[in-house]
């Protein structure tokens, strides 16, 4: 009898990022060029259309000044938890109206709620390991562990080529081979003007004890 038993893993939760913000480093380097008398020169020529290396105008927008824009941006990495990152730039300008103190205290304020919920979900999924731990050494098919009000049981119908649904146990056994074909070959889909084909033969296994077959496609 199932007695409502689940037959897949409790679920984790996933940890929050921490939201795009500039760094100190971002402010500190947005300093150095706020003050850089040639360099606040250089910008004014360049947002005017002036190739600030030759003093010649040049398209807004255009190819050259779209290059020569690179000079202007402040490229910076973004933490987005403490083991992954991405790297982001911004337009020093754009810094301008930011009171830097005021942000930074708010960026740490934000960061710290964010490592305080994650604290939390860390310990969570701890125990849902534990609880996951606990249900593979369950050795019968109608056992559970519960858990919030559910009942868990063995998630998998076959292990190790023994078919242990209904504490079957019987050997799961070569009975057949299955075509497997790719969607290139199916639907005649072409990309960029050709495909790759992916189709795969596969064994398909039979339950030597009470005849279950299991197709793992």
């Amino acid at each position: 009898m199932e007695h409502n038993i689940i037959r897949h893993y409790p679920t984790k939760k996933n940890e929050e990022i921490y939201p795009l913000r500039y760094s100190k480093y971002v402010f500190d380097e947005f300093n150095v060029m706020n003050e850089n008398d040639k360099f606040q020169t250089d910008y004014k020529k360049w947002k005017d259309g002036i190739n600030y290396s030759t003093n010649r105008e040049i398209t807004i927008g255009g190819k050259i000044h779209i290059k020569l824009k690179s000079k202007f941006i402040i490229y910076y990495t973004h933490y987005y938890s403490k083991t992954h990152l991405t790297h982001q730039s911004v337009l020093f300008e754009n810094l301008s109206d930011i009171d830097s103190l005021n942000y930074l205290q708010l960026t740490n304020t934000i960061n710290n709620e964010i490592d305080t919920k994650n604290s939390i979900i860390t310990k969570y999924n701890e125990l849902i390991d534990s609880i996951i731990g606990k249900i593979q050494m369950l050795k019968s098919w109608d056992s559970f562990i519960e858990f919030e009000g559910k009942k868990y049981g063995i998630a998998n119908k076959v292990l190790n080529n023994i078919h242990i649904e209904n504490d079957c146990f019987g050997s799961m056994l070569y009975y057949t081979e299955q075509q497997y074909e790719c969607k290139g070959c199916r639907d005649g889909t072409v990309c960029n003007g050709s495909y790759s084909c992916s189709c795969i033969k596969y064994a398909i296994n039979k339950c030597s004890k009470c005849g279950f077959i299991e197709d793992k496609h």
